[in-house]
């Protein structure tokens, strides 16, 4: 994990240099976050990462600038939770054709989605988008309406190219 969110903040560090060099409005959104791992990990060994990690001026990282770092969260609750016939497990054939292993049962994935959820329960900006009858577009539609959203309030029409990050996290 220490690897993971070494690799992750360089990853978003460039990104957002990139960002920022278009001299235009950016939103970048991630699929997973700097928090996320803490949801592999019992609190020691997320401390044990944060103790690795650090800032572009070197100082050290708490949890606090893991929430600092992004304007918002978009949670995309689990299918495993409300949308069970389309949670698949074991090997996965996906939509263009590739094959993907997907280990976790339905309530491993739903224990999951709880404990990534928790991850981000702090951030002011936490926004959980449920399984509905509506469907995937749905959901989909509701997701990008919220990170509109967020950017929106965070950068109003008249601000400058991004400077932040909206990290979407999405566990579909």
């Amino acid at each position: 994990q220490c690897v993971v969110a070494k690799l992750q903040i360089d990853v978003e560090r460039r990104l957002l240099q990139l960002a920022a060099s278009t001299g235009r409005p950016t939103i970048i959104v991630f699929d997973r976050g700097l928090l996320d791992g803490k949801g592999y990990l019992n609190e020691a060994e997320w401390q044990d990462v944060l103790a690795t990690l650090r800032d572009s001026q070197g100082r050290s990282i708490d949890e606090d600038y893991c929430l600092r770092r992004y304007d918002g969260c978009v949670h995309l609750v689990t299918s495993a939770d409300g949308a069970e016939r389309f949670y698949k497990s074991g090997r996965v054939v996906g939509d263009d054709g590739s094959v993907t292993i997907r280990h976790e049962t339905p309530e491993q994935a739903r224990a999951l989605d709880k404990r990534m959820r928790d991850c981000w329960s702090r951030h002011p900006h936490h926004i959980v988008v449920e399984n509905t009858a509506d469907g995937f577009k749905a959901k989909l539609q509701e997701a990008t309406d919220a990170i509109l959203n967020i950017a929106r309030r965070m950068h109003p029409q008249n601000g400058g190219p991004a400077q932040r990050v909206i990290s979407g996290l999405m566990t579909l």
